[in-house]
C-alpha cells in the first residue's frame, strides 16, 4: 500500500513537471505564434538550391521571417492549355511564399504596404538567394540593388494573391552568367585572322625599328661640330647688323652717311 502511494506521488511529480515545462514553452512561443504576419511571394526563373521550408528571410542580414511554401506557379495559378502544354513555357516559375512579422515592417513599409513596396521595386528593391557562408545554408536576402544590374522583371499573366516582391539572380548566378557570356564572346573570335593581324603588326614594327636605326646612323655621321660653328658665325654677324641698324641706320639704306643739308642746297 505504501509502495503504491509512493509510486503514485512520483508519477504526479513527473507529470506536473512535464506540464510546467510545456506551459513554459507555450508561454515563450505564444507571442510569436499569435503575432500578426504578412505573407509575401516571389518567383524564380531558375534553381533555388538550398532554399527549403523554414529557410530564413533577411533584410540586409537582419532576420525578418521564414519561407512557408515552395511550389510551381502552374500549380497555384493554372495556365491555359495552350500555354501549359507548350514546351519551355515562360510562365513556369518556382513559387516561394514567405511570412514576415508585421511589427518588423513597421519602420520599413509602414501602413501602405503595396504602395511603398511598388516604390521600393522601382528603386531596385529585390529578393535573391544568398549564401550564409562556406558551411552555412542558403537564405533569401531582401535588399536595394542597382536597377541596371538586376535581372529583368518576370512576365506574369496573373494577379499575385499575396504581396509580390520581384526576384533577381544571386551573386553566384550573376558571376556564372558573366563567365558564360565572356566564353561565348571568345568563341566568336576568329583567332586565325587575329594571329595573322598580330604577325603583320610585328613585321611593321620591325620595319619601323630598322628605319629608326638607319636614321640614328645618319645623324651620327653628320658633322655636327662644323654645323654648330657655322651657326655661331651667323649669329655673331646678325648681332653686328642689329647693332649697326641701331647706331646708324642710314648706312643700311645708302651704304654711307648722307651729306649735310647745306651741301645739298649748293649748285
Amino acid at each position: 500500500m505504501n509502495t503504491d502511494l509512493k509510486y503514485f506521488r512520483i508519477g504526479l511529480f513527473v507529470i506536473g513537471g512535464l506540464l510546467i515545462l510545456l506551459l513554459g514553452v507555450f508561454a515563450l512561443g505564444a507571442k510569436s505564434w499569435f503575432e500578426p504576419k504578412i505573407r509575401f511571394e516571389t518567383y524564380f526563373d531558375g534553381a533555388i538550391g538550398g532554399i527549403n521550408l523554414g529557410s530564413p528571410v533577411k533584410f540586409r542580414g537582419v532576420p525578418l521571417g521564414k519561407v512557408t511554401r515552395i511550389d510551381f506557379t502552374p500549380n497555384v495559378y493554372p495556365q491555359p492549355q495552350s500555354l501549359a502544354g507548350a514546351p519551355g513555357s515562360k510562365y513556369r516559375y518556382i513559387l516561394v511564399e514567405f511570412e514576415v512579422k508585421k511589427s518588423l515592417l513597421a519602420g520599413l513599409l509602414q501602413e501602405h504596404i503595396q504602395e511603398n513596396l511598388d516604390n521600393g521595386v522601382q528603386h531596385g528593391l529585390r529578393i535573391r538567394v544568398d549564401m550564409a557562408g562556406i558551411a552555412g545554408g542558403n537564405y533569401l536576402e531582401i535588399d536595394r540593388m542597382d536597377p541596371q544590374l538586376t535581372s529583368p522583371l518576370l512576365e506574369l499573366n496573373w494577379q499575385p494573391r499575396n504581396y509580390y516582391l520581384p526576384s533577381t539572380n544571386s551573386q553566384i548566378t550573376q558571376i556564372v552568367n558573366s563567365l558564360n557570356h565572356t566564353l561565348q564572346n571568345l568563341g566568336q573570335v576568329d583567332f586565325g585572322n587575329l594571329q595573322k593581324k598580330i604577325a603583320l603588326l610585328i613585321d611593321q614594327l620591325d620595319q619601323n625599328s630598322q628605319q629608326f636605326n638607319m636614321l640614328v646612323q645618319r645623324i651620327n655621321h653628320l658633322d655636327l661640330t662644323s654645323t654648330v660653328d657655322n651657326l655661331r658665325v651667323i649669329t655673331e654677324d646678325f648681332k653686328d647688323i642689329t647693332t649697326l641698324i641701331k647706331s646708324d641706320p642710314s648706312q643700311i639704306i645708302w651704304s654711307s652717311q648722307p651729306l649735310p643739308a647745306q651741301s645739298l642746297e649748293q649748285p
